[in-house]
């Protein structure tokens, strides 16, 4: 598919901008130590991150009604606290731990390769996240998207039709073709090529550690594969 007519990218953040695994056990890590508190962070984050799909798919099958992913987020951190000798932690101590999501901090290439992408594009999540989740995180990670779009905005999750439908009609003015998604992950892309748009496929085969299985390379041959947002740049001619 050409990209000639991209106007648009729209950015799947988590994994994708984002280094949300090696963040969150950082941030928690540097928790525990304030707090004389010893737990393998590593475990606990893999862990809490399986709430995350089982979660979603709750919603997008009407088995739940909308609630977005902090709270799913929220529930998995209730439920393994006491697992981790945590479960009379504060209500406060909680809610820190939970809005670890805002704390994320990019990829080394990640912002570099988006300001000069912003040069000639405009710039847009497309995440799973909540509203505000989304904007305090990309102050904090420094991400210059012009706007932003969530689940929040349809109160479904990727990968519902709604939410490639809706990035289309906000981003894309109606027109597939104006939209490219850049993202990690090879089932999100194909979402969006069946809704017409461009597609990018960003390598992060350590998003979620060593033994990562999935999404370790491009699976179709997606418009455009690179290993960075700095090469994706390069191939877009900024």
């Amino acid at each position: 598919m050409s990209v000639d007519k991209v106007q648009t990218l729209i950015f799947d953040t988590f994994g994708t901008l984002v280094d949300w695994r090696t963040s969150i056990i950082d941030d928690l890590s540097r928790w525990g130590s304030k707090n004389a508190v010893v737990v393998d962070w590593v475990a606990f984050t893999d862990e809490w991150k399986t709430a995350y799909r089982p979660g979603m798919d709750a919603v997008n099958s009407g088995k739940r009604v909308w609630v977005p992913v902090r709270q799913i987020y929220r529930e998995k951190l209730d439920e393994i606290l006491p697992q981790y000798g945590l479960g009379d932690i504060s209500e406060n101590d909680r809610d820190f731990i939970n809005e670890v999501w805002y704390r994320l901090n990019a990829w080394p290439d990640t912002v570099p390769g988006l300001e000069r992408l912003a040069n000639k594009y405009v710039l847009s999540s497309f995440s799973n996240s909540d509203f505000l989740g989304m904007a305090l995180m990309s102050k904090h990670a420094s991400l210059p998207f012009d706007a932003i779009i969530t689940a929040e905005n349809v109160r479904k999750f990727k990968p519902d039709p709604s939410m490639y439908e809706m990035a289309v009609d906000l981003m894309g003015q109606g027109d597939p073709e104006r939209v490219m998604l850049v993202a990690a992950h090879n089932y999100d892309l194909a979402h969006a090529r069946k809704h017409g748009m461009a597609t990018a496929f960003i390598a992060r085969p350590t998003e979620y550690g060593s033994d990562q299985e999935t999404d370790l390379r491009a699976e179709q041959d997606w418009d455009i594969v690179v290993d960075s947002a700095e090469q994706l740049a390069q191939e877009l001619g900024c």
